[in-house]
């Protein structure tokens, strides 16, 4: 048995064999958590998220870490639960601060990085924290920088702002992809820059607002939730919210009703789009087992995404970029007892009204300003993307052709001609194409 930190670190025996692993091809190209102890190679497997692999001379033995739901959660009262949402966010934030000479923060004008700014206390001794926020000059839609300095100075923080204009995704300024897989963010140029900031300024622990998206229910679960809870106090008190804001049409646009109406839509994720039938149905297999591993809990799709192989690649996709430079990045919202709350809370604790992030909201009032608590974030971080690959057509797809013989095995080729011929690309068009580009960059680097 061969044991190390990466798969590129394997793959330098001669007897590791370099043949990819299909079975995760298709998860990648279907932007999807691919099987718990897969990589990209067929040769090398990896510890499962969640798991505890014990080695001896005569057994291997994987134990499953215990991560059972916070039963009681489910039918807590709002009061409640926004007094131990702001207890145990407050904690995160204090845990993921300790022992640093200096903290750093990725601050945006978003709900889950403006909260951990507000809750951010240097340690005793250490220098004052730095944040830094971006924006783009000519992409009035990502320009968060001054919002950013504002609350910066109301907690007290130094702020820094750069400008990501010329930091597109396929920027030469960018570090280079991670040899040990092909997930490659396409923001690198952007991350290679931050993170070369904060460690210039001192900076050892940079905190995040990461993750905090997945600690929330989808919208479609609220209604259900509440007529299960039996909150008709707040079923009446969100529909005549909804009217007042939007009239009758805004109950048919409403996702509580949509799901109500129509529970598919609450059941396991879709396949890609884009994905040859035999791929489609192997990703849709998977997902309801992954759902179904986790029935004990109130969404189990959620919670099979947010503790499973996504959250693993999620994290170790930004350890890359502070790994580089030195630092190490903590994320509050990863913080086990704030996540095991979250993930079991009704999903009217998430969406209510119209609003999103409903009970986090509730539980930062009076210690976020105003301004951000309530405000919905407005950074539209496609834009940079596609900023990012004007000009660089023939670069594209270039990448894009080289991966063809593994890539045209599971996506059809007409949906990959559609996204890169589309003018207006929506956010599936913009993905397929950048899992493709990806993909090629990792095949230059392997190479």
């Amino acid at each position: 048995m061969l044991i190390a930190s990466g798969e590129d670190i394997l793959r330098a025996h001669p007897a590791v064999s370099r043949d990819f692993d299909d079975d995760y091809l298709v998860a990648y190209f279907g932007a999807s958590a691919p099987a718990a102890t897969a990589t990209a190679f067929r040769a090398i497997r990896s510890v499962a998220p969640g798991e505890a692999l014990s080695i001896s001379a005569t057994a291997e033995v994987a134990a499953p870490l215990r991560s059972e739901p916070l039963q009681e959660a489910f039918g807590w009262s709002d009061a409640r639960v926004r007094s131990e949402l702001a207890q145990r966010l407050e904690a995160a934030v204090e845990a993921a601060s300790a022992n640093a000479d200096r903290l750093g923060l990725s601050l945006s004008s978003g709900l889950d990085s403006s909260a951990v700014a507000s809750l951010l206390r240097a340690p005793v001794g250490a220098l004052r924290p730095l944040a830094i926020t971006y924006g783009c000059d000519h992409i009035p839609v990502l320009d968060e920088r001054a919002d950013g300095a504002l609350l910066a100075q109301s907690c007290g923080l130094e702020h820094r702002a750069l400008a990501a204009d010329a930091l597109g995704p396929l920027s030469t300024q960018a570090t280079p992809v991670c040899a040990d897989t092909p997930i490659a963010n396409p923001y690198r140029a952007l991350k290679t820059r931050v993170y070369g900031e904060f460690r210039a300024a001192g900076v050892d622990v940079v905190l995040t607002g990461n993750f905090g998206d997945h600690l929330v229910a989808e919208p479609g679960f609220w209604l259900v939730d509440a007529l299960r809870a039996r909150r008709l106090d707040l079923v009446v008190g969100s529909h005549v919210q909804l009217l007042a804001r939007g009239g009758p049409r805004a109950l048919w646009r409403d996702p509580g009703w949509r799901a109500l109406l129509h529970p598919r839509v609450l059941r396991p994720m879709q396949a890609a789009p884009w994905l040859r039938p035999a791929s489609m149905q192997l990703l849709r297999a998977r997902q309801q087992d992954a759902a179904g591993a986790r029935a004990d809990w109130p969404h189990p799709r959620q919670t099979a995404h947010a503790l499973g192989s996504y959250a693993a690649f999620d994290a170790a996709g930004e350890c890359y970029f502070a790994q580089g430079h030195g630092i190490e990045v903590r994320h509050p919202y990863r913080d086990w007892p704030l996540v095991q709350m979250a993930l079991s809370l009704a999903g009217h604790q998430s969406w209510r009204g119209g609003v999103g992030k409903f009970a986090v909201r509730a539980a930062l009032r009076g210690r976020l300003p105003e301004r951000w608590r309530v405000a919905p974030k407005h950074a539209d971080m496609q834009a940079l993307f596609e900023h990012g690959l004007a000009g660089r057509q023939e670069r594209l797809r270039s990448l894009i052709e080289r991966g063809r013989p593994w890539w045209s095995q599971h996506v059809q080729a007409s949906a990959v001609d559609t996204a890169l011929q589309t003018r207006d690309r929506q956010d599936c068009h913009a993905l397929l194409i950048w899992l493709l580009a990806g993909f090629g960059m990792w095949l230059e680097i392997i190479d």
